[in-house]
């Protein structure tokens, strides 16, 4: 585990951890308009109700987010909604719904006026509500959220528009960190060889594990590669200083290099990963399914001893209950992690998109409503304080975990209960410090995929321009790079595929609208 770690580790899985939990950045600007005349006034109201005794009248508020989540308990049983409501005098609502119903769900409310208090809202979703006076700036409301401000540090600013603060952007999702290759230290060992570190290691071992029976079975049914998709093959991009995408869909990234703009698609190396990719292809070493794999037939694929080498997230591997079910079938196996590969332009695993994060936003309806708006605050700040923070990640002290010499110690419920409290990260968390409480075991394993190098990228901050539509072109960028690896479609005609993708599918208007992104978040000058 790197030091920095460590140090980031110790200091916050405490009882008084001061938890950074949203990722750095700011914009500012803005003028004076009647809306922010306003905003100043139901602010000076809201503060005003603040000072004076403190109500007891119990408000109801409403919070609405999209989640893939287990569903919650009955409020009547659910502990974690019982202990903020006593704690902010709230009744408090949880609507959670899977995120591609929640937007249909969503906008149908607002056409109907029935719009919720606050909102949990993808980033692109935050833009357009902004643009639309749906939400509320929450910039005259800074000083009453001060301890929560401290709490987030110079993040407060990194969802501001137009100088105008919108929303809390939450902690970036660190799931794309946790992939790496995993290789079957056993057929290394039973073939002489070692886990490979450059490309043509890579190209080597490969070719072993398909061609040389490492399973001793006597047969040729093994391979050397899968993974989900074209994605499988992040660390061979990112050895060619292409930062690509973890998910079953390939996109063009955007990123900084040397102090510009810069998208994937673009990138100087990306030829020449194409090139490498269609070796592996062409010299039978991927397994055939990789193209079309998710994850649950990559899991399979490597439990059922086809393949040697995977690009898997740790817990497909490690958690408790995977590694239970290929022991089962495979007890002798042993997967390991293998460092990211270097190339002519380096290593690195994959893409980390840092600006894709989700936005916490109060519905603007609550400025006719000073009391529910101060009594809303006061549930957003308490969810932001460290307390809150324990709250939403461990649940309920005592019961779901201990603390011990200030360190938070999970008994056996936390882990029977502990994705019910999921909704109730208000902002996100911060997986350093909460996957080593959840899984103490896997430790070690955690601490490798977040210490290798992944490349961050903005790209889910970037707004599409009117007249893009970025389903076509993601389409398109799919179907033509799977050409390439697979040879349908030779490498030198990449630039016509560019030249396409520019005139058909308005591309260069995107790549604009990253350029104007990059400037207003002070990524470039």
């Amino acid at each position: 585990m790197s030091m920095k770690l460590k140090n980031r580790r110790s200091s916050i899985i405490t009882a008084g951890l001061a938890l950074v939990v949203i990722t750095a950045g700011c914009s500012q600007g803005g003028t004076n308009s009647p809306a922010k005349d306003s905003a100043a006034s139901t602010a000076a109201a809201t503060k005003e109700k603040a000072s004076g005794a403190a109500s007891t009248k119990k408000i109801a508020i409403e919070y609405f987010a999209g989640a893939t989540v287990p569903m919650l308990p009955p409020k009547e049983e659910d502990q974690i909604m019982k202990k903020i409501n006593e704690t902010v005098n709230v009744d408090l609502k949880m609507t959670i719904m899977t995120s591609t119903d929640a937007k249909n769900k969503l906008n149908v409310r607002i056409a109907g006026g029935d719009v919720p208090d606050i909102m949990n809202l993808p980033y692109r979703d935050y833009l357009e509500f902004s643009k639309r006076g749906l939400l509320l700036d929450l910039s005259p409301y800074k000083d009453q959220l001060k301890d929560m401000q401290q709490q987030l540090g110079d993040s407060w600013d990194d969802a501001a528009i137009g100088g105008k603060l919108y929303g809390i952007k939450n902690t970036a999702n660190m799931g794309p960190r946790y992939r790496t290759y995993w290789i079957r230290q056993d057929w290394l060992n039973k073939l002489g060889l070692k886990a490979p570190t450059t490309l043509d290691e890579l190209l080597k071992v490969a070719e072993a594990f398909t061609f040389k029976d490492p399973d001793g079975n006597g047969k040729q049914d093994t391979y050397g590669i899968t993974g989900n998709g074209m994605a499988g093959f992040g660390p061979i991009f990112g050895a060619f200083g292409v930062p690509m995408t973890i998910t079953d869909d390939l996109r063009g990234e955007f990123y900084v290099e040397n102090g510009k703009v810069q998208n994937s698609l673009y990138a100087p190396g990306m030829k020449e990963a194409l090139t490498y990719i269609n070796k592996l292809i062409s010299a039978g070493v991927v397994e055939p399914e990789m193209v079309a794999s998710k994850e649950a037939q990559v899991r399979s694929s490597a439990y059922q001893g086809k393949v040697g080498i995977v690009f898997l997230q740790w817990p497909s591997v490690v958690k408790d209950e995977f590694m239970k079910e290929w022991k089962s079938i495979n007890p002798n196996a042993d997967w390991v992690q293998v460092a990211a590969i270097q190339g002519p332009y380096g290593r690195s695993n994959n893409a980390w998109d840092v600006a894709a994060s989700t936005v916490t936003a109060v519905s603007q309806t609550l400025a006719k409503n000073p009391e529910k708006l101060e009594r809303t605050l006061q549930l957003l700040k308490y969810m932001g304080s460290a307390e809150g923070y324990r709250l939403g990640s461990f649940g309920i002290e005592g019961k779901h975990y201990n603390l011990q010499n200030n360190k938070v110690v999970p008994t056996e419920l936390m882990a029977k209960e502990g994705d019910l409290f999921f909704p109730y990260q208000f902002y996100g968390r911060n997986d350093e410090t909460y996957l080593p409480v959840k899984f103490e075991k896997q430790i070690k394993w955690i601490d490798y995929s977040f210490n290798e190098p992944h490349t961050k990228v903005y790209t889910g901050g970037v707004d599409y321009p009117a007249g893009f539509n970025i389903s076509d072109a993601n389409r398109y960028i799919q179907e033509e790079l799977i050409k390439f690896a697979y040879g349908k479609t030779t490498v030198g005609q990449y630039d016509q595929f560019i030249s396409k993708l520019e005139q058909t599918f308005k591309y260069k208007d995107y790549m604009n609208s990253a350029e104007q992104y990059f400037k207003e978040q002070r990524l470039i000058q």
